[in-house]
């Protein structure tokens, strides 16, 4: 998804009283994340779906939604690896970092390997704080 879309997608979880997610990230783009760690996507599905793999596949399954089908995970449409990224092996044109806000970006530019963007200013909608 783009980073308009995955800022958009931030929600305050009233019943946990946190966000669900911090605005702090490393983005790979697809074609490096497959090619150098083998990544599959993510196969949404239910107790059935699981019981049918084998287990070199069940490290790339998710549940489709909440018991509550108040969330839909095949939004995410996710992609998974299995062991580490070595974060050392992506150059510096295959990621971005994102950041929450301007105040943020000076001192992460000065650690990242990679661009780092600001996640406020690529929102379709304002931000809202409650």
């Amino acid at each position: 998804m783009t980073l308009a879309e995955l800022a958009d997608r931030r929600v305050f979880r009233q019943h946990l009283n946190r966000w669900d997610f911090e605005p702090y990230g490393i983005a790979f783009f697809k074609s490096a994340f497959l090619d150098k760690f083998g990544a599959n996507p993510v196969v949404y599905g239910d107790e059935a779906d699981w019981q049918s793999m084998d287990d070199a596949e069940r490290p790339f399954f998710q549940v489709s939604s909440t018991r509550s089908k108040k969330i839909d995970w095949r939004d995410e449409q996710e992609w998974r690896v299995v062991g580490d990224v070595e974060l050392d092996r992506v150059a510096g044109k295959e990621a971005i970092v994102f950041v929450k806000c301007e105040d943020d970006l000076d001192v992460i530019r000065r650690l990242s390997a990679w661009p780092v963007v600001v996640l406020e200013q690529n929102r379709k909608t304002p931000s809202t704080t409650t």
